[in-house]
């Protein structure tokens, strides 16, 4: 009786500690070969009564999958030999399954799959942002692929020399906002972080064996970002959009974030359910923190300018691009001077303050004048969530401005 079982050999481990799996293939009692499938797994991962991986693992499905797509067509040259009368004997089989199923065996990139399942399962407890981020580092691996003809799996990625090349891709070759090639230090920083984070997780899993990361360095470097100061907000507030009442919507929505500080994400999302009295209470999306902010006098009067609040709930995109126009409109003109590394190079470029103020402007002013105004940046940081002072002083960036007016005092002109 011709028969197949798929089995590990446990005594075979590897340095990482995984068995590799076989089928075992019985011609008869006496008579059986093992016909190696090319895939290995940890024993505790297998299932040996049911002859599969184990739920458990992170690949399973995949696995399995491929497993079941080897197994049956191993089984067809078996068949196909007694039916066209031609005895399949161990030599004749081993043959058959190393030209026709081995050589053609579907490529499994198994960095990839559980990649997708590192994502799938952090869905629950990180924001939709990351989750994007997670989604923008697959595409960049992918495309970094084919620009440098290589293989992206555990085994390159971990090597310093590819690491770098794919750095080097992001900084170069990618495809920005601005329609250039090259992205930010900081975004390029961003999606080295959660590649390394990634890596570790699956060293804490046992999926790959530890590796030395040490050489994935974090890379930042000073974001420039503007906030429109209490005198700028005002000077928006008191713009007559009268006869453009969509931009009038984004500009309100601007000035809703400004005076909350949230991200866009949750105070394009304010309904009335959130208004208690004076008060804003509002659980947030990124950290799932409950929130209470005061409502002053310029938010009080933008949200009784809306019975409706879902108009608010409008894409960031559209907003970003609408919300510049409206500040164009409005003469944001002021002449910016901003830094930029581009390589080893420091180069500057002149903006108009319109053209750098974004959705994110909001938290930033927010935060800043109300430091500015002597509100205790504890306070502050429990709508923030920056969790260090540090961090906080950074994101607002007024120290430097704060020790230079404090100069001035002691000049006595001013």
């Amino acid at each position: 009786m011709k028969s197949i079982k798929t089995i590990i050999r446990s005594k075979k481990l590897k340095v990482n500690g995984t068995a590799p799996i076989y089928f075992q293939y019985s011609y008869d009692r006496l008579k059986r070969t093992l016909l190696k499938t090319g895939k290995y797994i940890k024993p505790s991962f297998w299932d040996d009564e049911n002859e599969i991986v184990r739920r458990s693992h992170p690949d399973e499905k995949a696995m399995n999958a491929f497993l079941d797509s080897q197994r049956l067509k191993l089984a067809k040259i078996i068949d196909d030999a007694l039916m066209h009368k031609q005895d399949p004997t161990i030599n004749y089989v081993t043959e058959k399954y190393k030209t026709e199923v081995l050589l053609n065996a579907p490529k499994v990139n198994g960095f990839y799959n559980i990649l997708d399942q590192y994502v799938e399962t952090a869905k629950s407890r990180i924001s939709k942002g990351i989750i994007s981020d997670y989604g923008t580092l697959k595409q960049y691996l992918q495309d970094f692929e084919e620009f440098n003809k290589t293989t992206v799996s555990f085994t390159t990625i971990t090597k310093p020399s590819t690491y770098d090349d794919f750095l080097t891709y992001l900084k170069t070759e990618v495809k920005n906002q601005r329609g250039g090639k090259g992205l930010k230090i900081n975004s390029v920083g961003k999606h080295a972080k959660n590649l390394k984070a990634f890596l570790n997780n699956c060293m804490r899993r046992e999926i790959i064996p530890h590796t030395d990361l040490r050489f994935m360095k974090k890379l930042s470097e000073k974001a420039f970002s503007v906030y429109l100061n209490e005198a700028e907000l005002e000077r928006l507030h008191k713009f007559d959009l009268s006869k453009k009442p969509e931009k009038e919507i984004i500009r309100d929505l601007f000035l809703i974030g400004a005076e909350t500080g949230l991200r866009f994400s949750d105070y394009s999302r304010l309904s009335k359910n959130h208004l208690k009295e004076n008060f804003i209470r509002i659980s947030t999306i990124k950290t799932h923190d409950m929130v209470v902010i005061p409502i002053s006098a310029r938010l009080k009067f933008v949200l009784g300018k809306y019975e409706d609040h879902s108009v608010f709930q409008i894409t960031n995109q559209y907003f970003n691009r609408e919300l510049k126009e409206i500040l164009k409109l409005a003469d944001f003109k002021e002449k910016i001077v901003i830094p930029s590394k581009k390589g080893t190079k420091t180069i500057e470029k002149t903006f108009e303050k319109w053209e750098l103020v974004s959705s994110h402007t909001c938290r930033r002013s927010f935060c800043t004048n109300q430091f500015l105004k002597g509100v205790p940046s504890l306070l502050i940081r429990k709508i923030s969530g920056h969790k260090t002072e540090k961090a906080f002083l950074e994101y607002i960036k007024v120290d430097e401005e704060l020790a230079a007016k404090e100069m001035m005092k002691y000049w006595g002109d001013f």
